[in-house]
């Protein structure tokens, strides 16, 4: 058993574009996924809507987690799209090991949902 960590990462302004059908919006979606994908050694990239993105990480303890979000957050800086404020807010949570599946991911789930949210707020 190992520690499990989630990210939830939410491009605010994405929705926007993909809903008017903005080739910039699929653009932006694509350059994120990438990111998550390849550019900071995540496990797991699960696209859960038009703006919002959760990260499997495992083996990764809360220090760990937190490293990679700032890392998701500085990178997208670099590869956002150009004249669009596409701003990142991302949420965090980690499990220790032991913890039961069902726990383990409702937990993490509710824990960078809460995360995810306050971060949102502290941007606004």
């Amino acid at each position: 058993s190992t520690h499990i960590g989630l990210l939830m990462v939410r491009a605010d302004g994405l929705r926007e574009l993909v809903d008017r059908g903005d080739a910039t919006g699929d653009d932006a979606a694509l350059a994120l996924a990438t990111l998550l994908a390849e550019g900071v050694g995540l496990e797991a990239v699960c696209r859960l809507g038009p703006d919002l993105f959760a990260v499997i990480i495992a083996g990764a303890d809360d220090p760990a987690v937190q490293s990679a979000s700032a890392r998701v957050r500085q990178r997208w800086n670099s590869v956002r799209p150009a004249g669009h404020e596409l701003a990142l807010s991302v949420g965090a949570g980690s499990r220790p090991p032991g913890a039961s599946v069902a726990s383990t991911a409702q937990t993490l789930i509710d824990d960078s949902s809460r995360s995810l949210t306050a971060a949102r707020a502290r941007a606004a």
